[in-house]
């Protein structure tokens, strides 16, 4: 059993996967975690024997380092661009957040034509392209529909209505709260077709479109070009991720 854990800049989202399927899963508000106790998972983590993590969160990795070793007695294995099997073909790697560089590497892994683009619909919404040669290429980055709508709220003054980001029972909202659901939806639907036009122009033949996130099963059925909407992407990817260094180290070292 593993236990993976996808430290976000919202929420830290931990799972427990016996091969390829899930067991069990938690999501912790990121902001609330001060402290190892704080991990306050719903589960028992009796017989995990391995630990994988991708963070962009770098305040939290010493704390998640300590709960996964009490939880498992063993240090956790960290994602980073080094240890992703992927050529990255950036100006600067180490800069890139990991969580994108993973969720490029394990959607080729997958498998389906190259090249591909990634969408992650989360507290940022980021793209990340594969290019033909099964490389990551770099991308684009907004922010995220979550974020807009703080932002909105924020600048007036919390005078408006709390907004839940959800496909919208129509285009013309009748009063603040519709019209405002309505605006973030289909702007944000808009935003991503627009960002994904601009990326095929880029390459030149329309990419295989995946999408993950917190959001992508709300967005995905309204944007006709996404394959699959999968949140459970970057999990996986750390699986796949620890097994592949587990079989390396036991073959190599």
């Amino acid at each position: 059993m593993l236990l993976v854990i996808d430290a976000g800049n919202t929420n830290i989202v931990c799972a427990l996967y016996e091969g390829m399927t899930q067991k069990a899963l938690a999501r912790l508000e990121t902001e609330a975690i001060q402290a190892p106790e704080d991990m306050d998972v719903p589960f028992a983590c009796a017989g995990v024997t391995g630990a994988a993590i991708v963070s962009v969160v770098p305040r939290l990795d010493p704390l998640l380092t300590r709960f996964c070793a009490e939880k498992t007695g063993h240090d956790p294995l960290f994602a980073t661009w080094e240890t992703i099997p992927i050529p990255v073909r950036v100006e600067s790697p180490e800069k890139v957040g990991t969580d994108r560089i993973l969720n490029a590497w394990a959607a080729r892994e997958e498998g389906g034509p190259l090249p591909l683009v990634v969408v992650d619909a989360g507290t940022a919404a980021t793209f990340d392209v594969v290019d033909a040669d099964g490389a990551f290429a770099g991308g684009a980055i907004m922010p995220g529909a979550g974020l807009s709508l703080g932002a909105l709220q924020a600048k007036a003054g919390n005078k408006l209505p709390v907004v839940t980001i959800a496909r919208p029972a129509g285009a013309i909202g009748k009063n603040t709260h519709d019209a405002m659901q309505a605006g973030v939806f289909w702007g944000h639907v808009g935003a991503i077709e627009r960002i994904l036009s601009e990326i095929t122009a880029a390459l030149g033949v329309p990419p295989r479109v995946v999408m993950t996130g917190g959001l992508a099963e709300v967005f995905a059925p309204a944007l006709p070009g996404v394959e699959t909407a999968d949140k459970d992407l970057t999990l996986r990817g750390l699986v796949r991720l620890y097994g592949g260094m587990e079989e390396y180290e036991s073959t190599f070292l």
